[in-house]
């Protein structure tokens, strides 16, 4: 690298992450995905993941970056088993630079060469996944200059070429009114929230988090992650960004739901119930709040995919509160490491 202001630097320590994160916040087309403290929740989620994000720098100052882990067990980078968000080229950081071309010919050509010797130091083939852009995120004119796509990561050594391996979210409008929202809602639905006796409440107390890793660990018979995980969701609440929605009845509690949620969108990100029907309520209660909020839209998660009949439970769930299926792009690829020749 022949220009010394510009150098290559781990997205880690205080000063690096957090440039990262206020550029994040500051594009209406990014999303949380993109954010080095999701990054951060995942490696919580699963201590045996290797972090290597990196971004470039120019005069000190971040211009472009990639979040990205390598999982052991799976053989793949993305964000632990998901795909990791396309590299990052934030053009307003540009010091000296403000044009795209800067963007395309200096500072991509440089994310793909770290890229190819972050992945010339697997062991073998490895997998790539990525997420070019989120389904919310539509205009062109907001994406134009800041997304690379897959394909243009052509230093690496591939075998296959990057394949489609899109799939399919569902998103419920929170625009509409409320009483076509409740219309929209499966019929015998409306029937379990009408009958219920449970009430949902939104809470951030400080015992709320243990309570609800207490109450997921009991759903499941078993303990499900580690619980830095637990407490990075609760940092994710306390900056509100995220909420738990706590279900009773009487003193009972008997659920909980977890949710995302980033400037005019929220995420179904978890949840854990210990009846039958407590479920449904809980994401009444959900749609009420993020509307009163003023949230314009609120994804449920993915259809489509579903390989086990608790999958298929999940995803019928789902699709009961209305709203409706949107393509979430997502490329794969197999990568052969590089073979040094050491001479």
């Amino acid at each position: 690298m022949k220009d010394t202001r510009i150098q290559v630097v781990p997205v880690s320590g205080v000063k690096i992450t957090e440039q990262v994160d206020e550029l994040v916040i500051k594009k209406d087309a990014l999303w949380f995905w993109n954010r080095p403290l999701w990054r951060d929740y995942e490696i919580a989620r699963n201590p045996t993941l290797v972090d290597h994000s990196w971004g470039v720098t120019v005069d000190g100052r971040v211009v472009a970056a990639q979040l990205l882990t390598y999982h052991p067990e799976l053989n793949l980078f993305g964000l632990g088993d998901l795909p990791a968000p396309a590299p990052l080229l934030l053009h307003e950081a540009l010091v000296d630079h403000p044009d795209e071309r800067f963007a395309m010919d200096v500072v991509l050509p440089i994310m793909c060469e770290v890229l190819e010797s972050v992945v010339s130091h697997a062991d073998s083939r490895v997998g790539f996944r990525i997420m070019p852009i989120h389904p919310h995120f539509v205009p062109d004119d907001m994406l134009k200059g800041m997304w690379c796509n897959p394909p243009m990561y052509s230093a690496l050594v591939l075998d296959n070429g990057w394949q489609e391996d899109s799939i399919r979210t569902r998103i419920i409008d929170l625009s509409i009114p409320l009483t076509r929202l409740w219309a929209d809602v499966r019929k015998s639905y409306r029937h379990i929230i009408r009958d219920s006796a449970i009430t949902v409440t939104e809470e951030r107390h400080d015992h709320t988090r243990e309570l609800c890793q207490d109450l997921h660990h009991r759903a499941s018979g078993r303990v499900t992650r580690p619980s830095d995980s637990w407490v990075c969701q609760d940092s994710f609440v306390l900056a509100d960004h995220a909420s738990w929605f706590v279900a009773r009845e009487g003193e009972s509690v008997l659920g909980f739901a977890y949710v995302l949620r980033w400037k005019d969108y929220a995420y179904y990100a978890s949840a854990a119930s210990l009846a039958p029907n407590v479920s449904h309520p809980i994401q009444w209660a959900i749609i009420k709040r993020l509307k009163e909020l003023g949230v314009k839209y609120y994804e449920m998660g993915h259809q489509g995919g579903s390989v086990t009949e608790k999958e298929s439970n999940i995803e019928f769930f789902r699709r009961g509160f209305g709203g409706e299926d949107f393509l979430q792009p997502i490329h794969s690829c197999q990568a052969r490491a590089v073979e040094r020749v050491v001479h």
